[in-house]
């Protein structure tokens, strides 16, 4: 599928180059959802060691990651993931001459969260 989209319009080459790019976090993301469904997935306790006046914690590991660190990197790829592919699909299944542009982050309203608009394609900003 990825030499599909690498041939395809602007906006399939850049989700195959993300697919490409994010490839280590969802690596990590399948492991774990595997090791969920298939096995169960028990972290145990943080541990802590206490030497004289310092406490040291000890957290747990999921393939050699810190759980903190796996569900920070987790969450900001998957929501970042789930985000792009619904701004392709719907860029997809626009007419012509429409697109969706991300709208770049220094010309965005701080009191919207709005990130993407739809657009003339050839317009000033840069596609997604």
């Amino acid at each position: 599928g990825i030499e599909k989209l690498e041939n395809g319009s602007k906006s399939d080459q850049m989700l195959a180059k993300m697919l490409i790019d994010d490839r280590k976090w969802r690596t990590l993301f399948s492991e774990i959802r595997s090791k969920i469904e298939h096995g169960g997935l028990s972290l145990g306790n943080i541990k802590y060691r206490h030497q004289k006046e310092d406490v040291t914690a000890y957290i747990p590991m999921i393939n050699g990651v810190e759980i903190d660190q796996v569900v920070t990197i987790l969450e900001k790829n998957v929501f970042e993931f789930v985000e792009y592919l619904i701004v392709h699909m719907v860029d997809k299944n626009l007419k012509d001459p429409f697109c969706i542009v991300r709208i770049p982050k220094d010309k965005r309203d701080p009191s919207l969260p709005q990130k993407y608009k739809i657009s003339i394609k050839g317009a000033p900003f840069k596609i997604y």
